[in-house]
């Protein structure tokens, strides 16, 4: 058996004797590296078809035969080239969605490795567009056009025919896979719930936060208000102060002067009453020495005529009478200035 499925270039008699006579296996595998579209074109070279995995129990089948070819075990790097194998699925007509290469759809759950598909993409390697199984069974989406590895073909296009066994497995693992979809799906929605919830909380944080920065912006915008109007009421009342500093200094001032005013006025009123005193007291005194020099001069004046008449009359003294009284009053006449007023 193991010689039927590995498969040299130099035995092509072989292979139209397996796919005549229905040698029981469906998958031949070639160990030898090509890449993608070079195993495609040597699967039809050689009379067979590149290989399709329609179902879980082809993919089964894939691997039971993949034992018999490789007697090595396992490389120990999961993604080593000897450890995959090309067939004929591609999503280069549908990016992301897989089918075989004559665009008949996959129809079944393909077992892809862990994180697998990702449809990783290089300037130098393109996308990776093209299938393949490993030994074990899982699928990876990989770079077709320079990744050499062995592949599989086929003998009939159409898959195996199902039986009982087949459609248990088919089955069981449809059954397994919804099952590991809807816990994924179910994994994915409470985790996308824990998300939105965490999401939610962090909005609501983040209000909260914007809230009290808010509260504490409006704080300080209070507190520089008040401060500004508590500045412009200290400048205010520095104002007032000074306002009503200047105008007691003003009133002060003013009143200084009026008082100074009124002291001046004082004096000059009481120097001027003492001067009036003074002229006044000058004057009577001067009335006084002219009414005693005129008294003086009347009485010179009658002592002097009283001699004159002693002198004339020596018989009539001590007896001018009437006419001594006439006489002085004719003198008075005569010179004014011994009559008191000079």
């Amino acid at each position: 058996m193991k010689e039927l499925l590995l498969v040299s270039s130099g035995i092509n008699a072989e292979y139209g004797y397996i796919c005549k006579f229905n040698v029981p296996v469906h998958y031949l595998i070639f160990p030898e590296g090509k890449t993608w579209h070079e195993a495609k074109a040597d699967c039809e070279a050689r009379g067979f078809y590149f290989a399709k995995i329609r179902n879980k129990a082809e993919n089964d089948i894939f691997v039971e035969n993949a034992k018999l070819v490789f007697e090595e075990d396992r490389h120990e790097r999961k993604f080593h080239h000897q450890n995959w194998i090309w067939i004929g699925a591609t999503d280069l007509k549908s990016q992301g969605t897989f089918a075989f290469y004559d665009d008949e759809p996959i129809k079944f759950t393909i077992p892809w490795a862990k994180k697998q598909h990702d449809n990783k993409t290089t300037k130098k390697q393109g996308s990776q567009d093209y299938a393949a199984v490993s030994r074990w069974g899982e699928w990876d989406d990989s770079y077709g056009l320079d990744w050499k590895r062995p592949y599989a073909c086929q003998c009939n296009p159409k898959g195996i025919k199902m039986d009982l066994e087949m459609e248990r497995i088919n089955k069981e693992w449809e059954g397994l896979a919804a099952k590991k979809q809807k816990e994924k799906e179910d994994a994915e929605a409470a985790k996308k719930a824990i998300k939105e919830e965490r999401k939610k909380k962090k909005e609501e944080r983040q209000k909260v936060k914007e809230e009290r920065q808010r509260k504490k912006e409006e704080r300080q915008r209070k507190k520089e208000e008040n401060q500004r109007k508590k500045e412009e009421q200290k400048d205010a009342n520095s104002k007032k102060k000074e306002e009503r500093q200047r105008n007691k200094e003003e009133r002060q001032r003013k009143k200084e002067e009026a008082q100074q005013k009124n002291k001046e006025e004082k004096e000059r009123k009481k120097a001027e009453k003492e001067a009036k005193k003074e002229a006044s007291k000058a004057a009577k005194a001067a009335r006084k020495a002219a009414k005693a020099a005129a008294k003086a001069a009347r009485k010179a004046l009658r002592g002097g005529m009283e001699l004159m008449e002693k002198r004339q009359w020596p018989s009539r003294v001590g007896g001018a009478g009437r006419r001594g009284e006439r006489s002085i009053e004719a003198e008075k006449r005569q010179w004014p200035s011994y009559n008191g007023r000079s």
